[in-house]
């Protein structure tokens, strides 16, 4: 008997060759029981009470995945009398922010936000040690709720006030996130009032206060995706496609290569590889290239306004880079090995505070300076 494992099939390949001479085996597992019985069986120091509590709390959460939201509301109101009844606050905060999330997925945001205040009123009674990202996260989603609901204007207002609380944790992603969310909150509104620029340029500095490592992986250039999609929802959604097409012509190119390799004659199998690694090489770097020019074409059709905050965004990133999905060097060559340039060139200036703030305020006009532009 031979075992391996749905993240790492290392037998399929033997499966897939003597079909009728493998049998597989698969145990039924459920994830649930599963969880439960490592629960139960997991020693305890902290009494009978606490393990009770997790047993509770492990219900409310396998209920809020698969169950209705009366069956969580109940089972977590359960765990929530216990934690009450102990003092535990913390916990508080986190089954009233498991119904509300109950409540949000049924679409009922009136009970989603009720419990969410409740969440936020217990974090508020908490040390500050766990006091304020508790509270970010009760507004967050409240914000959420209310976005949910249509009512843009107090979700950005939600949004606004998790930023601000963020600050005192400190946390510059949660901070950068809540303006993000509240300016994209008004966007939703039509016109967009001039305040949703204030608020993305809150983001941006919020941003560009954390590391070059940090923006990588905390959704900082979310911020111009927004923005450019506001500008113009086509230009992401063609450069989103341009790299759909070359994923699959290059997985084409691929299987050319793996099929003339299968064909070669065993004596000189060893040139033919060699000779098709070279063609592979060569093929997948001249699609690359031809779609980024085929994408930078695309880019140049678009707004001098969208050209600007485009030039920013690269300025903050690498200078091929556009709201839509990203596609990687076939060889995964550096951005400055490539042999081409952008059409659309970014400066090597450092642009100042004042210049954002205005480019942002030109995304966003006010209502008189929209009639203007329309009269």
């Amino acid at each position: 008997m031979l075992v391996d494992t749905n993240e790492n099939p290392v037998w399929q390949g033997l499966c897939d060759r003597f079909p009728e001479k493998v049998r597989v085996l698969t145990t039924g597992i459920n994830e649930d029981e599963l969880m439960r019985q490592t629960l139960n069986e997991t020693p305890t120091t902290d009494g009978t009470a606490m393990l009770r509590f997790r047993q509770l709390m492990l219900d409310s959460f396998i209920s809020l995945k698969n169950g209705p939201v009366e069956q969580t509301d109940f089972i977590a109101h359960k765990a929530l009398k216990m934690a009450q009844q102990n003092g535990w606050l913390d916990q508080c905060v986190v089954l009233f922010s498991m119904i509300a999330g109950g409540w949000l997925k049924e679409k009922n945001t009136r009970n989603a936000i009720k419990n969410y205040r409740l969440a936020f009123q217990h974090a508020e009674q908490l040390p500050d040690s766990s006091r304020h990202s508790l509270m970010v996260q009760s507004l967050m989603g409240e914000g959420n709720a209310w976005f949910m609901d249509g009512n843009y204007r107090q979700a950005a207002d939600k949004f606004d006030q998790s930023a601000g609380v963020a600050q005192n944790i400190p946390s510059l992603l949660l901070e950068m996130e809540g303006h993000r969310m509240a300016g994209f909150s008004l966007m939703a509104m039509l016109p967009a009032p001039e305040e949703t620029a204030q608020h993305y340029h809150a983001a941006l500095m919020a941003g560009l206060a954390m590391s070059h490592e940090e923006h990588d992986t905390s959704g900082f250039l979310q911020i111009f995706r927004d923005l450019l999609n506001h500008i113009s929802p086509n230009a992401a959604i063609g450069c989103s496609r341009q790299a759909e097409e070359y994923v699959s012509e290059r997985a084409e190119i691929v299987r050319q290569a793996e099929r003339a390799v299968s064909l070669a004659d065993k004596s000189g199998i060893a040139a033919v590889v060699q000779e098709t690694n070279r063609e592979l090489e060569e093929k997948s770097e001249a699609l690359f290239q031809h779609t980024l020019i085929q994408r930078e074409q695309l880019l140049m059709q678009e707004s001098p306004l969208f050209h600007n905050l485009l030039c920013l965004a690269r300025y903050y990133s690498h200078r091929f880079w556009t709201p839509g999905t990203d596609i990687i060097h076939p060889l995964n060559k550096p951005i400055d090995e490539w042999p081409f340039s952008p059409l659309l060139q970014v400066s090597d200036i450092l642009p100042t505070q004042k210049y954002t703030q205005a480019l942002f305020c030109l995304i966003f006009p006010s209502v008189q300076e929209s009639i203007n532009a329309v009269v």
